[in-house]
């Protein structure tokens, strides 16, 4: 009799021991994984779920207000017939931007040195249009730029700004050739 009470002390024990084990099993599995970095902005308004948070603490409220102008970087262009709807992205200290008449260029992004310039269109082209951002890819080594001109989507060499001649049906992919004809 005098080893029975403390048979059930010490399955309680051993209970509340695996109790605790599991609950702080749960409680761990449900943490949010905080191992994505916030560090560059590859895309529209940072990444691909559009979250526009950066986790650079360079610049803070304290010393914004001492900020001065490194750089400035002038496309040379104008259009009045457009609608400049994008931010640049930030890939590996290049920034990558759209002009108003939706040529894109690459400057590097401590100095504002352009490092090169593509034109959708032909070289005396008034044409310009809507301009709603840029997107980076990588896949291997190589490294693309994807940017819209009209109806066209058109791959880019992240390094050197020339146009990737494989891409789509003939050089660009056209967003409206499948549009057209829905009950094709």
């Amino acid at each position: 009799m005098l080893f029975k009470p403390m048979r059930k002390l010490s399955f309680s024990i051993i209970n509340w021991f695996f109790l605790v084990i599991v609950i702080s099993c749960l409680l761990l599995s449900c943490q949010q994984k905080t191992s994505t970095e916030f560090t560059s902005w590859q895309a529209y308004r940072g990444d691909e779920g559009s979250n526009a948070y950066s986790q650079l603490d360079q610049i803070n409220t304290k010393n914004v207000k001492q900020l001065k102008v490194a750089w400035i970087y002038r496309t040379g262009d104008s259009s009045q017939y457009n609608n400049l709807e994008c931010n640049p992205i930030i890939v590996n200290n290049v920034l990558y931007g759209i002009s108003p008449r939706l040529k894109t260029f690459a400057v590097n992004a401590k100095t504002g040195k352009e490092i090169w310039v593509f034109n959708p269109f032909e070289k005396n082209s008034n044409n310009s249009g809507v301009g709603r951002g840029l997107m980076y890819w990588k896949g291997g080594d190589e490294e693309r730029i994807y940017m819209f001109a009209g109806n066209k989507l058109i791959a880019l060499n992240a390094k050197t700004g020339k146009q990737i001649m494989n891409f789509g049906n003939s050089i660009y992919f056209d967003l409206t050739k499948y549009l057209l004809n829905i009950d094709d």
